[in-house]
């Protein structure tokens, strides 16, 4: 997507030798929600790529110096890793459904209302225009009020405004109505990551992991996490279950991360 062409393109001018990283990027973030399997393909592509596109920026540049910076946090849900992280194209209602279609002329559902505003929102966000992302997400919510994938989505874009203890608050209202939504971890985990709160975004990824061993995301954010700490040989690890769990759209992460792989002590 071009939010990480255009990171690739920015790390590639930034890029300086050195063993470290800045930060994890990763979220995308998704979630788990009542829509049809495409939605969940489409957020969490979108998320992911948005935090991977971050995280491959500190990567290259080889630099440890701080806790990722968030501007491009945008995943961290959406599409290429979410759920079941198939990259592939599945028809979904969302898809199907005009946005014309909501004021009007044709009876939709909730369901289906909340899934084209929230196919609407994710647009948006993969455009960096946050505030019409934003509303659209609301607008998702106002059908699907108990949506997980709607709450952790617009975590991920008050996250991105730098509205943290708002984007948190929709973390943990996601990981309230769903407790399995992998994304909403991994997202509020890489929001303490930021904080410098460690141990509670240890925690997360952890549990992440356990209820889905397969999500690349958390992998990434937790290997982060270990290196920054010093715990190089269980980093190494989380790094190698990454190159693993990988999808076909995260290549570039992937040529990254075994770049930098050769640098960790």
């Amino acid at each position: 997507m071009s939010i990480i062409h255009e990171a690739l393109k920015k790390a590639s001018r930034d890029e300086a030798p050195g063993p470290g990283l800045e930060g994890p990027r990763r979220d995308r973030f998704s979630s788990t929600s009542t829509f049809p399997p495409k939605v969940h393909l489409i957020r969490i592509g979108v998320l992911f790529c948005l935090i991977g596109a971050t995280y491959l920026v500190y990567v290259e540049r080889g630099v440890l110096n701080g806790l990722f910076a968030s501007k491009g946090f945008l995943k961290t849900s959406k599409q290429e890793s979410s759920t079941g992280f198939p990259g592939s194209s599945v028809a979904s209602k969302a898809q199907e459904i005009a946005p014309e279609n909501l004021s009007g002329t044709k009876s939709v559902s909730a369901e289906d209302s909340a899934a084209a505003h929230e196919k609407l929102g994710t647009g948006h966000l993969e455009k960096g225009k946050l505030t019409e992302a934003e509303r659209e997400f609301l607008l998702a919510e106002s059908f699907e009020p108990r949506s997980s994938v709607i709450q952790n989505n617009l975590g991920l874009v008050l996250k991105m405004q730098g509205r943290d203890a708002e984007a948190e608050t929709r973390y943990r209202t996601a990981l309230q109505f769903d407790p399995a939504n992998v994304q909403a971890m991994n997202n509020l985990g890489l929001l303490y990551q930021q904080q410098n709160r460690l141990e509670e975004a240890k925690r997360l990824y952890q549990k992440a992991i356990q209820a889905q061993p397969n999500f690349p995301d958390s992998h990434l954010n937790y290997a982060v996490l270990l290196e920054r700490a010093g715990y190089f040989e269980e980093s190494r690890q989380q790094y190698q279950s990454f190159l693993v769990a990988a999808t076909p759209q995260q290549e570039q992460a992937v040529q990254l991360v075994k770049k930098h792989l050769n640098h960790l002590p």
